[in-house]
């Protein structure tokens, strides 16, 4: 007897998707209340300029009251200021401040000129590191960023150099690091060295060439990180006052050795 084929219906069967974008619409709020968002800071940095392009004809250059290229080198020990230009009127500044073992200001005697950007770490530093700070602390924790913001507003507000310092091509500081020093010192010292502050509690006027400088110094010339932290910028029409700010990162030279 034949067997018998029985017909098998097909059954035409629709995806039941409803439950999936449940699902989904249920996690996209919890992986955004999950998620951890970063605000990214950008800092302007210039690019060193070419000094050969730059120079113009002597017979059609202007006299000019010439300005100090400073520069801060960051060792180990602390920092070191200096000046690219080796102006006799700059080499006061290169000394130790007080608390180092120098004079602590411009009245204290020159150091020997014509020291180049990379040889500073062979002179003694101008701000040495914080006391009291555990040695093995991080740099970032040892230098003192505050008695390197004070030297930078001293040169800053120098009647000789203050008009001229204002002019753009002249709002430039160099710096420059050991191989070693992390990215965070460098940030750290650029930001030092880019607005006017005031002390806590003052109301200090955007300073001019005639300003006491003293008036601008934090922590009455010997800050503790606590002054830095608390000092406010000088604003003049919601814009803060700039000291140095337009940073270039020198590259540090290879060593003899390698």
């Amino acid at each position: 007897m034949g067997r018998r084929r029985h017909s098998v219906d097909e059954e035409n069967v629709e995806l039941n998707l409803a439950p999936i974008m449940n699902m989904v619409m249920i996690l996209i709020p919890l992986l955004l209340l999950s998620s951890v968002f970063i605000k990214a800071g950008v800092i302007n940095i210039s690019s060193p300029r070419n000094a050969q392009a730059a120079q113009a004809d002597p017979e059609e250059r202007p006299e000019e009251v010439p300005v100090p290229k400073v520069v801060v080198y960051i060792g180990q020990d602390g920092f070191r200021i200096s000046d690219q230009r080796n102006l006799p009127e700059f080499a006061p500044f290169m000394q130790p401040i007080a608390r180092c073992g120098g004079g602590g200001g411009a009245a204290a005697g020159a150091p020997g000129a014509n020291i180049a950007a990379h040889d500073l770490q062979g002179i003694p530093p101008t701000i040495c590191l914080r006391q009291g700070v555990d040695a093995g602390a991080d740099l970032l924790a040892k230098l003192d960023f505050g008695a390197l913001y004070n030297r930078l507003a001293e040169i800053r507000l120098q009647p000789q150099w203050f008009d001229r310092f204002g002019e753009e091509n002249n709002a430039v500081i160099s710096i420059l690091g050991d191989v070693e020093v992390p990215f965070e010192v460098l940030v750290a010292t650029m930001d030092a060295a880019r607005y006017m502050l005031q002390p806590e509690g003052t109301e200090l006027p955007a300073p001019s060439a005639s300003s006491n400088i003293q008036s601008y110094m934090l922590g009455g010339g010997n800050p503790t990180p606590e002054d830095l932290g608390r000092a406010q910028y000088i604003k003049v029409d919601h814009a803060a006052v700039p000291l140095f700010p337009d940073p270039v990162l020198l590259l540090p030279r290879p060593s003899a050795g390698g």
